[in-house]
């Protein structure tokens, strides 16, 4: 089944190295954009140049670039390149193992395989800084049960990066603590993430129109992703539309309280209550990318085996749900089809999974847990 599964990564990784394909491309956008304002010029041409180098566009802020700037003088693009092969190649094996070799009491391997055929070797060779910045913030969620504030620094400086990684702080919610802590944690999580996105926003000085014009250009109606900004534009609406926008507080009210049901009632351990989080996290990034869900398979493994306390019928049909998404996501990743990936398919049937499997446990432990949150409220623990 590993090997089944994991097809769509192996082979795509093999033949990259047989035929010698390029490594790094997205890494290579953001280190010439970085060249280029070394240059003194825009980073935001829309066909880079840069010696030794297969750039995409560069879509990040003015500072990410400039905070390149001395790695670059110091060590050249082509070192550059191999010091952030050093850095990104460890983080990778870190999740590879998270998701598939670490133990969880109720996360068989036979399960997390079958999400496997979501992923692709073309996200991983991409070498793009998610891939990166996810790594680094699963390093601190190892020790997140020993300190949060490692883990919120993590983020905190991820969202410097990619602001939408900001839905990690979800995780502080499915923590084995007291419930006023975690939301306590969560908001000021929030405020400080917030007021530093803005700072960057605030500080991008000149560059800034341009930095705009390429994210609605490219980040938002190129590469809508495969969540919720993709099931909003095969909707017709734009992600910046007042209805997208309401339909996505809607969908992460939904899906954070349908998560929060499941960690609580249905025998999470703790380390499996982070598992849960983080990959909660993922599914709430609105323009989730394929290089984004390398610990998603385990992630759905853990909401169907945790689907057991639903009973035999509930736990039959989350179980045959996935197992058919599965199968059809690895037989359309493996066809390569032109115009039928399956990726925003497979993302919407996960959330499904867990809406289902969380509304089932509303309806179960809704009420106690009403009257239990009430009186922490009056008795808030220190």
């Amino acid at each position: 089944m590993v090997f089944f599964f994991t097809l769509p990564v192996t082979s795509s990784l093999i033949g990259r190295l047989t035929k010698g394909k390029w490594w790094l491309n997205d890494f290579d956008a953001l280190l010439c954009g970085a060249d280029h304002i070394r240059r003194r010029l825009s980073p935001y041409d829309l066909a880079p140049m840069c010696e030794g180098l297969k750039p995409a566009a560069y879509v990040y802020a003015p500072q990410v670039g400039k905070a390149l700037i001395p790695l670059i003088e110091t060590v050249g693009l082509e070192g550059a390149r191999w010091a952030y092969a050093a850095l990104l190649i460890p983080l990778i094996l870190l999740m590879a193992w998270y998701s598939l070799g670490k133990r969880f009491d109720h996360v068989p391997l036979r399960l997390r395989v079958l999400g496997c055929g979501l992923l692709t070797g073309s996200s991983i060779a991409s070498g793009n800084i998610g891939l990166l910045l996810h790594g680094v913030i699963l390093l601190a969620a190892l020790g997140l049960h020993k300190s949060r504030w490692t883990f919120l620094a993590a983020v905190l400086f991820a969202a410097l990066i990619k602001p939408t990684l900001l839905t990690y702080l979800i995780v502080f919610i499915y923590q084995d603590k007291p419930i006023i802590s975690r939301i306590g944690f969560v908001s000021f999580g929030a405020i400080t993430g917030l007021a530093v996105v803005a700072s960057i926003f605030a500080t991008a000085g000149p560059l800034y129109d341009v930095w705009q014009a390429r994210i609605a250009e490219i980040v938002v109606s190129e590469q809508a992703g495969m969540s919720f900004f993709a099931w909003a534009a095969t909707a017709g609406l734009e992600a910046s539309s007042p209805f997208t926008l309401v339909g996505y507080v809607l969908f992460a009210a939904a899906m954070v309280v349908c998560g929060w049901f499941i960690a609580e009632h249905a025998g999470a351990t703790r380390d499996e209550r982070i598992l849960l989080g983080l990959g909660m996290a993922l599914l709430l990034n609105p323009r989730l990318m394929d290089y984004d869900l390398l610990i998603l398979p385990a992630v759905m493994a853990l909401v169907v085996s945790l689907s057991r306390t639903l009973g035999d019928r509930p736990l039959h049909w989350v179980s045959l749900g996935f197992v058919i998404v599965s199968f059809a996501t690895l037989m359309l990743r493996m066809a390569d089809i032109e115009g039928w990936s399956p990726d925003a398919f497979a993302v919407l049937a996960y959330c499904g999974l867990i809406i289902f499997s969380g509304l089932k446990l509303i309806k179960r432990h809704g009420h106690d847990t009403m009257q239990v949150f009430l009186k922490s409220l009056r008795r808030p623990s220190v």
